[in-house]
């Protein structure tokens, strides 16, 4: 792509040479290609833009979920600490309550490479390449 707005470039200056002063001619194109690269820039940041504010969105959301799950955890305690069970039952259930997200994270993320991969494998195409026999 740049190879081909080179050459547009260099047949610009070609056509325009004949006539007018080539001097000139070069800075018009020069800053035609400018104004192209500033745009190219442009799109690239707004982009950019846009891919942080989904992060910085999702980092809320994270957040509030983090929250209201240990307003759960705090409420499970207490309704644990009314049971009748030994002690030794009630930390291995808090245990649970407590590694429960990282256990969570851990199973999602196999599950989403799995079904991930199963799409891929299901609607993509193979390579259909040229082949010798």
């Amino acid at each position: 792509m740049k190879y081909i707005h080179f050459i547009i470039c260099i047949l610009h200056i070609y056509i325009y040479m004949a006539q007018s002063d080539p001097i000139d001619i070069e800075n018009k194109v020069f800053e035609r290609s400018e104004k192209e690269n500033k745009e190219k820039k442009d799109t690239l940041n707004k982009k950019n833009l846009l891919k942080s504010l989904d992060v910085y969105n999702l980092k809320i959301i994270y957040f509030r979920f983090f929250f209201i799950y240990c307003i759960l955890a705090v409420i499970s305690f207490y309704f644990l600490y009314l049971q009748s069970y030994t002690n030794k039952t009630k930390i291995m259930i808090a245990l649970v309550i407590l590694l429960f997200p990282f256990v969570i994270y851990i199973l999602e993320v196999y599950l989403y490479n799995l079904l991930y991969y199963l799409y891929v494998f299901i609607f993509t195409k193979p390579y259909e390449g040229e082949h010798d026999y």
